[in-house]
C-alpha cells in the first residue's frame, strides 16, 4: 500500500516500464512535476529516455536493490 505521493513516484519510477511525468501528474492529481527534481529528493538516479516521441524515466536501483516490479 502507498502511503505518500512521493512513495506513489518512487514506486512508479522503479517499474519496468518506468514513466512519464503525465502518468505522474495523472497519478498523483498535481497540475506539473519536475521527475528530475522528485527523483533527486527522493535520493533517486535516473535514466531518461525518448521512446517514439514520449519521454519516459526509469529509476537507476543501486547495486543490490531490486525495482518494487522484481520484489512482487
Amino acid at each position: 500500500m502507498v502511503k505518500t505521493k512521493m512513495e506513489l513516484i518512487e514506486r512508479m519510477l522503479r517499474r519496468q516500464k518506468g514513466c512519464t511525468a503525465k502518468e505522474v501528474k495523472e497519478a498523483v492529481g498535481w497540475q506539473s512535476v519536475s521527475i528530475p527534481q522528485r527523483a533527486e529528493q527522493l535520493g533517486i538516479k535516473i535514466e531518461k529516455r525518448i521512446i517514439v516521441k514520449e519521454v519516459r524515466y526509469y529509476a537507476i536501483s543501486p547495486k543490490g536493490k531490486q525495482s518494487f516490479d522484481a520484489k512482487r
